[in-house]
């Protein structure tokens, strides 16, 4: 019932008192997961596979699979490893055309081990 109304919706049956054929319509709703469920959504989704076009160090652009951490400059194009300090720490190798930079670690770039 609204304020002003002298009457109630539900009592004299327009209003529906059983929701479900509302929310079962269509309607977009929001739906809660769990930390872990979203965490594993994430992580499954940045390592999904896909050919991108690249321009290393301003070579020709070249077709790379690579996968989603890689392309968004999250993980190294050489080790597919986090950015990290020391031998790990990420330098710029180039960019997706059209989308983000990505980056090779010092110990690819050097050719050692992290």
């Amino acid at each position: 019932m609204l304020p002003g109304d002298d009457q109630c919706g539900v009592c004299e049956g327009w209003l529906p008192l059983d929701f479900s054929d509302l929310l079962n319509s269509g309607v977009a709703r929001r739906v809660r997961r769990s930390k872990a469920e979203v965490w594993s959504g994430l992580l499954s989704r940045l390592q999904t596979t896909g050919i991108y076009p690249v321009r290393l160090d301003g070579a020709p652009v070249q077709r790379m699979k690579l996968t989603e951490a890689q392309a968004g400059g999250l993980a190294c194009l050489g080790c597919n490893q986090a950015c990290g300090i020391g031998k790990a720490a990420f330098r710029p190798a180039g960019h997706v055309v059209g989308g983000s930079q990505v980056f090779r670690c010092i110990a690819c770039i050097e050719g050692g081990e992290r």
